[in-house]
């Protein structure tokens, strides 16, 4: 029944064949070899392969699951750490905690930005200070004058000058 050529793995009654049928204008020739053994040794190795590829597959998911958490850990604990800081918080450094990971430069530049924040605070602290300080001598002075003024007025009749500027 087969095609003049080469057949292989060829099943008949549960066992493979490798077959060459030769039609040639004197005879038909057909010329078949039993190769169960084989057939069924590849078959085995593919097994063996699939089995091989899903267990490579596995390893390699669990491997980089963890290299994942191992890289990712200490981005977390620093994301965790900033977030727990306040904005009233003043002096706060973080980068001894991440001294030899990744991290330790992300750190070592927020410590940086709050130095920098806490010099601008008590830049501004300082400026208030003295602002509030300037701002009440000239008020004392005037206050001063305004009761002394005050005082003249009560006991007699003050200059129109006085009185506009009493009002």
């Amino acid at each position: 029944e087969l095609p003049a050529g080469s057949h292989h793995a060829v099943r008949i009654d549960g066992r493979y064949y490798q077959i060459e049928v030769s039609d040639s204008t004197d005879q038909h020739v057909v010329l078949s070899h039993d190769i169960t053994e084989w057939e069924l040794q590849e078959h085995w190795l593919l097994r063996v392969l699939a089995v091989g590829v899903l267990l490579v597959l596995g390893v390699a998911l669990i491997a980089g699951w963890w290299s994942a958490v191992a890289v990712l850990s200490p981005l977390q604990r620093l994301t965790m750490r900033l977030g727990k800081v306040r904005p009233d918080q003043r002096g706060v450094r973080i980068a001894s905690a991440f001294q030899g990971s990744e991290t330790a430069h992300i750190a070592r530049a927020f410590d940086q930005y709050m130095e920098r924040l806490d010099q601008f605070v008590e830049r501004e602290k300082y400026f208030a200070t003295a602002a509030s300080h300037e701002l009440r001598t000239p008020l004392a002075v005037m206050k001063g004058a305004v009761e002394v003024l005050d005082a003249q007025a009560h006991q007699h009749e003050l200059p129109p000058p006085s009185q506009r500027a009493l009002q």
